[in-house]
């Protein structure tokens, strides 16, 4: 098996698989407001890239009797707004509130000229700014022995608080020393506290995947594998005739798929990486629970491991199935951040340009054994946005110096929905075009040389 310690004592512990990863993935900024006559100065801590981070963002105090129209105007201003000394129902009040209004200040007409891709890319970075103004209403939590404990001066906040908290933050105190040191409590964006909770519900109540007849659970950061319409498609994966066989799935997430490969008997070993070290410790928790903790090796690393020790069998990708494209007509200060203000969550579900789709075709050859395979599930909603074209995903094989073997596909249980009432302007929502999506498993092999 290929552990983790073999690899760091023959390629050393200073290699970027090897070397101890940062697991502190939030970003913070100062924040000041008064309340009364006394000023406060309190870090914000986000899970996004914070643009300006090194600029003192001014806030203004609000509570029960703050109307939305008040909080609003603040947060036009370019201020945050910290919501204390009322009620937790009623700070989310306001949180919808707010979201309602920047849904009529930000709705955009789609325009019947514009292409499907040109759109697509739009409508995300509205909806990043839209996300931006709507983080800007704060809440604040205490800090007990390096941790995130409780919320400040809201009542009837949720029970389970504490909980939630130590759940995002993976009850590792060095996350909060390292960032905040010997600070009492920060700021937390209220949006982003209700994200944390729904997360938190996803991983106490288990997602059910019929293929396992059984539970997985998704951690905070991490996608939770709600679609199971494609997972058919794992039957058509084959390994090699070798009585053990060895898979490296680039990307492993929760650990699902491989885990119904390995129930399946498709193959014997695993090697899982992820760029996400949320998705690293929740593969790992799921591996754990199913029993195959001695078949699976999961690491942390930016797709490839650096130099593998030997070649595998089988190669495996199910890559961001949402793409993104840089036009033109985006403004290019917007264009630069894009990358920067994506998430980890946001990274497994967008993929911009098509870059890692590039770097996994590319760079297949030289982690796959001769008489190996190399597979990859990918959704045709890149094609059908016109950001890329078939013939254009069939020039990435041969780049890769990769030829197709054969192609398996199922439609979108979106397939049956009724598209004839949606109007023109609809025909470029992405749920419209989701209604025609095709899940491809692809099954490849490098090329012989001759």
């Amino acid at each position: 098996m290929l552990h983790l310690s073999r690899l760091c004592t023959i390629f050393g512990t200073r290699s970027v698989l090897c070397r101890r990863q940062n697991t502190s993935q939030f970003h913070t900024q100062t924040v000041s407001w008064k309340k009364g006559d006394k000023n406060y100065t309190k870090q914000l801590v986000r899970f996004r890239p914070i643009a300006n981070n090194n600029t003192l963002l001014v806030a203004y105090n609000v509570d029960d009797t703050t109307s939305s129209k008040t909080a609003y105007s603040h947060i036009r201003n370019g201020e945050a707004v910290v919501y204390s000394n009322g009620d937790y129902h009623n700070a989310r009040q306001l949180l919808y509130a707010l979201k309602r209004k920047i849904k009529r200040q930000n709705h955009m007409r789609k325009d019947d000229h514009k292409q499907q891709e040109e759109t697509h890319t739009i409508d995300w970075l509205k909806k990043q700014k839209h996300q931006e103004v709507v983080h800007k209403l704060l809440i604040e939590i205490s800090i007990e022995d390096h941790m995130p404990s409780q919320m400040m001066g809201l009542k009837r906040a949720p029970i389970h608080v504490k909980e939630i908290l130590s759940f995002v933050f993976q009850r590792k105190k060095d996350m909060i020393r390292d960032k905040l040191g010997s600070d009492t409590s920060f700021l937390l964006p209220l949006s982003d506290f209700l994200g944390m909770n729904g997360s938190y519900e996803w991983y106490r109540k288990g997602l059910y995947i019929f293929a396992l007849q059984d539970y997985i659970y998704p951690h905070y950061s991490v996608f939770p594998p709600t679609r199971q319409d494609y997972i058919e498609l794992l039957d058509n994966i084959n390994s090699t005739d070798n009585k053990e066989s060895t898979l490296m799935e680039i990307g492993i997430g929760t650990g699902v798929l491989s885990l119904i490969l390995l129930k399946q008997k498709k193959v014997t070993k695993i090697i899982g990486t992820d760029i996400n070290p949320y998705a690293v410790a929740c593969a790992k928790e799921n591996v754990e629970r199913f029993g195959y903790e001695n078949q699976v090796d999961v690491v942390q690393a930016d797709m490839f491991p650096p130099t593998p020790i030997e070649k595998v069998d089988v190669l495996f990708f199910n890559p961001p199935w949402r793409p993104l494209r840089k036009t033109e007509d985006v403004a290019r200060e917007e264009e630069q951040k894009k990358d920067d203000e994506l998430t980890l969550l946001d990274r497994s579900v967008y993929d911009v340009d098509q870059q890692l789709l590039k770097r996994y075709l590319f760079n297949a050859q030289h982690y796959v054994k001769e008489d190996g395979h190399v597979y990859l599930l990918l959704s045709n909603l890149g094609i059908l946005l016109n950001i890329f074209k078939e013939e254009d995903l069939y020039e990435m094989f041969n780049e890769g110096n990769l030829e197709l073997v054969d192609q398996y596909t199922t439609s979108s249980f979106r397939k049956g929905k009724d598209m004839s009432k949606k109007s023109k302007s609809d025909a470029y929502d992405i749920s419209g075009i989701k209604a025609q999506e095709v899940i491809s498993l692809y099954k490849l092999r490098v090329k012989k040389v001759k």
